[in-house]
Formats: structure tokens, sequence, C-alpha cells
């Protein structure tokens, strides 16, 4: 273990138990004569604390997991969090981890046998600064549940979108939905035929449902919290998932139109090819090349309707 894990231990910015300190403390300041055995054992004690890896999971993954991204937050408070919000009659138990290109999710189950899943960012955000890309799958959610309760959609139970928290890092926690992702259900189990027709189908009823709620802005739903509830808000997409929250601030919206809305990405757009192409003809054709999807009928009509939606549903990672 390193010394900074242990100087975060001894602050006591993860509440780990008592025992634990000085199980720990004691391995590091009394190591035994079989050097190797007291490093495996070290970072054994470590591993128990962190949620456990699949067989598939590769010893790369798993070094950054155990090595690099828990040590920089307290996962272990996520166990007391769940205790928590469930009342402290059930005890629970981390059962797995999973990342994607962007987000963490680890799964939590009880002695009863709920299973929850926690998602988190991938990358640090600076203390104070709100995840707003977090907050708005959030703020998605809770509008599903809310108004449109015929579209599947996994249970919210607690979120943070600041590192203002035991964790120390942003998450959503919400029921553990089960199933397998569609590119692995169409790889993997041979999804064929009927099958397909029936996910169709559920796909052609959410869009319907959908479409019976619509919004005056064309932005991206953000919590406010309190009697604001969600409301949509500046539009986040996957073109300014980087951007810290000041550029998002200073970026122009909601809109209260699809003109408007349009209008401000062709500028955005035709700035952008400025900037890549140099060339006065190269410019204009790349900007008719991208001008041409944009005015066309089904893009409108996701602006209007659900564009809200994107980068938003379930366990996108």
């Amino acid at each position: 273990m390193s010394n900074k894990t242990l100087e975060t231990i001894e602050r006591g910015e993860c509440h780990l138990s008592v025992k634990l300190k000085e199980d720990i403390s004691e391995s590091l300041l009394h190591p035994s004569n079989k050097q190797e055995e007291t490093l495996v054992s070290e970072e054994s004690s470590v591993s128990e604390l962190f949620p456990p890896s699949s067989d598939k999971e590769s010893e790369r993954a798993r070094k950054w997991f155990d090595k690099i991204y828990f040590p920089r937050i307290c996962v272990q408070e996520f166990l007391q969090i769940a205790d928590q919000l469930r009342g402290g009659g059930d005890t629970c138990r981390f059962s797995g981890r999973a990342f994607g290109s962007y987000n963490v999710v680890v799964y939590i189950i009880f002695d009863d046998g709920v299973e929850w899943a926690i998602k988190m960012p991938r990358g640090s955000i600076k203390d104070g600064q709100e995840h707003k890309f977090l907050n708005s799958e959030y703020a998605t959610l809770r509008h599903l549940w809310e108004q449109l309760p015929a579209i599947p959609a996994p249970r919210l139970h607690s979120a943070s979108f600041t590192t203002n928290n035991p964790a120390k890092t942003p998450y959503i926690i919400m029921d553990k939905v089960p199933g397998v992702p569609l590119w692995r259900a169409v790889r993997e189990c041979e999804m064929r035929g009927e099958k397909v027709d029936e996910m169709l189908r559920q796909m052609a009823d959410v869009r319907k449902a959908l479409a019976s709620h619509t919004w005056v802005e064309t932005g991206s739903l953000t919590d406010l919290g309190g009697e604001f509830g969600v409301v949509v808000n500046k539009q986040l997409t996957i073109r300014n998932f980087f951007d810290d929250w000041e550029q998002i601030h200073d970026r122009p919206g909601a809109f209260e139109s699809s003109i408007a809305y349009n209008s401000n990405l062709l500028q955005e757009t035709w700035r952008n090819v400025q900037k890549r192409d140099r060339n006065s003809v190269d410019t204009l054709v790349q900007w008719k090349i991208q001008f041409y999807p944009l005015v066309s009928p089904p893009f409108v009509c996701q602006t209007t309707r659900w564009r809200f939606l994107f980068g938003t549903h379930g366990y996108e990672l």
C-alpha cells in the first residue's frame, strides 16, 4: 500500500473501521521476514475494500480500478449510504463493477437479494463544481418516473452531483436493471427474428410515449431541486462533454424554438469549419456537407421532441 493511501486512512477521509486501520498500519509498521508475502497481504487487505472484479476483467482494468480510481474516492462509503437509505434493516456488500468511456458503475446487493447500481464519472471534477451531465441523466430518469411511467426506467434512490459527500465523487444510486446491452444480445445471444420484432415494437411504444409529452424549449433536462424540479436548461452533448462548467455556462440556451436552436447550431458548425479548413473553397464545401443533414425534417423533429434524451439512457457508460 502506498504512503498516500495510508495517509488518507489516517486522516479519516474514508470512514474505515478502527480494526481495519489497525490491521493495515500494523502490517506496514511491522513487516514480517517474508517481504513478498507481506506485500501480497497488504494488497489483499486493500482490495477487499473495493467492489470485486469479474472473471472477464483484464489485468489492466483491475489495476486501474484498484490503484488509480478507487483510491481517489471513498467507495466504501456507499455501503453506509445504501444502508441508511433502506433504514438500516438490511446488510449489504459490493457485488461487482464495470466501466465504459465516461462512467463507472459499481453494484451493491442486500441480504434480501435487492440489487442497486451506483453510477459515477470516470474523470474527476473540481471541488465545488457540479457534474452537469450526471445531473441531466438524473433529471431525465426522474421525469420518466413522474410523467411517463409507461416507459421502463430504473428507480432512483439518491444522487449527488458534486464531490461534497462522504464518497468524494458525484453519483446516482438506482435500481439495477436486469438484462444485457443490445449489442451483446445481438452478438452473443443471437437475437433474431421475432425477438428483434418485439424489441422494435417496444421502442416504438417508447417513442410514442415520449411524443405525448413535449417541451416548449430545446435543451437538456436539469434537476434544480426543491420547488423548481426538472426544467429544460442548456444543451449538453458529447461535443461539450469535456468542457468545464464555465464554458457550458457561457453557451446560449435553452432555446425557445426550433428555429433558434438550428440557427445557433449552424453558427457553431460554421465557426468549427472555419477553424479547421483555412481555404475558402474547402470551407464552403465542408459547411454545405454539414449543413444539409441539419435542416432535414427528421432532425427538426428530434430537436423539438426527443433531443433531451440524447446521452441519458439508463446505464450508458
